[in-house]
């Protein structure tokens, strides 16, 4: 995934699963001995601002 792409993004708030289509602005990448994490700041329809992790953030498929 690049900047730009339309997501849909899942995550939990105080154990409580919150999901939302985003845009990715940016993206960050956690280097680990034995392979690397993609991190996405995604900018939801709502607004606001998450860091999410690569497992948190799908590509839109449009249905």
């Amino acid at each position: 995934m690049k900047i730009g792409d339309l997501v849909d993004a899942e995550w939990y708030d105080l154990d409580l699963r919150s999901s939302s289509m985003g845009v990715i602005i940016s993206y960050d990448i956690e280097y680990h001995d034995d392979d690397d994490e993609y991190h996405y700041e995604v900018l939801l329809t709502s607004g606001k601002k998450l860091w999410l992790p690569e497992d948190c953030v799908r590509e839109f498929k449009g249905e």
